[in-house]
Formats: structure tokens, C-alpha cells, sequence
């Protein structure tokens, strides 16, 4: 169950950061932030709940289907954009 509130919670942060990234960009680094760190969570505890439940969790992994954690990952990736991006923009906003 807490994956699943993690995987939401990362959704919405994403959003947040993305919209916030045009006018606040240090809201969009912590919302950034908070996206990539809410979808690795979710990403740990499921393998845990697959684990815990007895299932196969090769399936998880990248040699097996991989949708999974490329979701995760692809929302890991956009939060550190997020932030890179958020950096770049206070960065020429001081210059």
C-alpha cells in the first residue's frame, strides 16, 4: 500500500515541479527532488512486497520485464532533470 502512495506522491511532485518551473525554479528543484526520492521508495518497497509475498521478483529487474522498474526510474531521472534544470535557471536569474 505504500508503494502505491509513494508512486502517487511522486506523480504529484513531478507535476508540482513542473509547473512551478517557470516561475519558481527552487520549488521546482525541491519538488525535484522529492519526486525522485518518493519513486525510488515506491520502487524499494514493492520489490520488498514482492519479496515478503513469496512471488518471483526477477521479474522486477532489468533482465526480466522491465516495465516496471523503467517506470520508476524514467520518474527518477525526470525529478534530477527537474533539479538540474532549476539550478541552470537561478543560476542566469543571479547573473
Amino acid at each position: 500500500m505504500e508503494a502505491i502512495m509513494f508512486a502517487f506522491f511522486a506523480f504529484t511532485c513531478f507535476c508540482i515541479s513542473a509547473i512551478a518551473m517557470k516561475d519558481k525554479p527552487l520549488i521546482s528543484i525541491i519538488f525535484g527532488i522529492f519526486t525522485s526520492v518518493c519513486s525510488g521508495l515506491s520502487m524499494y518497497l514493492l520489490w520488498q512486497l514482492l519479496e515478503e509475498s513469496g512471488r518471483d521478483t526477477s521479474y522486477i529487474g532489468p533482465w526480466g520485464h522491465p516495465i516496471i522498474p523503467v517506470v520508476y526510474v524514467v520518474f527518477m531521472l525526470l525529478g534530477f532533470m527537474f533539479v538540474i534544470l532549476g539550478c541552470v535557471k537561478l543560476l542566469r536569474q543571479k547573473q
